[in-house]
């Protein structure tokens, strides 16, 4: 077999070299962009979670809520204390954890695998949680887009 031309060689370097980007492409995670309302009338602004391409290492930004102040914030779950931001210190809890999830859903709005530094991988549904403002599980998230 002879070997290949110039032109068939640089033809065959920008595939390989394609099929790694796509590849790699494949393997990272954007973060997600969602939104939480509830029929009380409350609701949030877009909220960029977990983490993008040049801080997924150090950043999982998560919905939280925090008891103290009764408020949903986003908070690095990476972090050595996870606290809402207006009351540093408090102990904000995760959205995944049971407590604040009145009914799964069956949709997966948002996911991204921590189970390596969490233990868990995270996963918000269509379902209801519990609303920062009235306390009861009408609270829903709608995923709105991805961040990098």
């Amino acid at each position: 077999m002879s070997s290949p031309s110039r032109p068939q060689y640089l033809v065959l370097v920008l595939l390989a070299a394609l099929i790694m980007l796509l590849s790699t492409a494949a393997v990272a995670q954007a973060g997600s962009l969602i939104k939480a309302a509830c029929p009380c009338g409350f609701h949030t602004e877009v909220m960029a979670i977990f983490g993008g391409f040049v801080n997924f290492k150090t950043y999982c930004g998560f919905p939280v809520y925090c008891p103290d102040c009764a408020t949903l914030a986003v908070a690095n779950l990476y972090a050595e204390e996870v606290s809402c931001a207006g009351c540093p210190g408090s102990a904000a809890v995760p959205y995944d954890h049971p407590s604040l999830i009145g009914r799964p859903g069956d949709k997966v709005v948002a996911s991204w695998n921590t189970a390596a530094r969490l233990g868990r991988a995270l996963k918000l549904t269509d379902g209801e949680y519990l609303c920062p403002v009235c306390k009861k599980f009408t609270l829903r998230f709608t995923h709105v887009g991805f961040w990098d």
